[in-house]
């Protein structure tokens, strides 16, 4: 998530931005250089950004901006993952994202259990949900799959490129984020992004705030 801090994961953006509208503006830098390094993205965010996933008064406010930098770049972003609602929901919109809203631990009757595990896979991602969490399948559209497909295919005629970088579906490689935007820089901190994410791997994690 933007604003949170992961130090033990190089492939995650250190993004502490103070308004909303920064940090659209970092998710969709980051959303776009993922998309030019062939890369796909998985949404975490606290708030729900698909309606009919939850009950509206749940979704982050300004959800419609925040779709609109998603869809911008068709087969890049996959899924999305949120909470808040404490409830299970499920959808898939027009662009084949698929949007997942996981129940709250905390609602779970005594003696019984709430949490899952996403699996990634070349063509697909499974929610293997344990107790009342839900389970499901998101089968990725076509051109994600190509995608992946040509990013592979590079990675193994350059090996040596590759060497290093953490993946999010096989674990990272310790110490800190090669890409720190800090607090207040607003849109210039954007651009400085935007130029540091040309020659890193961002794996495949991206976040909206509320």
């Amino acid at each position: 998530m933007l604003g949170h801090t992961c130090k033990s994961c190089r492939c995650c953006a250190l993004l502490a931005m103070h308004t909303v509208h920064d940090h659209c503006l970092c998710c969709a830098v980051l959303v776009q250089a993922a998309d030019q390094q062939g890369q796909c993205v998985v949404i975490c965010s606290h708030l729900p950004i698909f309606p009919g996933t939850c009950p509206p008064a749940c979704l982050v406010w300004n959800y419609e901006e925040v779709l609109q930098v998603l869809h911008k770049h068709p087969g890049v972003v996959v899924a999305s993952i949120a909470g808040h609602t404490h409830q299970n929901g499920y959808l898939v919109d027009d662009s084949g994202i698929h949007h997942m809203v996981l129940p709250g631990v905390v609602e779970a009757p005594p003696g019984r259990d709430c949490y899952g595990v996403v699996e990634v896979f070349e063509d697909r991602l499974e929610l293997k949900g344990v107790d009342i969490c839900m389970s499901c399948v998101c089968k990725l559209p076509a051109a994600a799959v190509a995608r992946q497909q040509r990013s592979a295919a590079v990675q193994r005629e350059q090996p040596a490129a590759a060497a290093g970088v953490g993946q999010v579906a096989g674990g990272s490689s310790g110490g800190e984020s090669d890409i720190v935007v800090e607090v207040g820089e607003g849109a210039a901190a954007a651009g400085k992004l935007a130029e540091r994410v040309s020659g890193i791997s961002l794996g495949a994690v991206a976040g909206v705030s509320r």
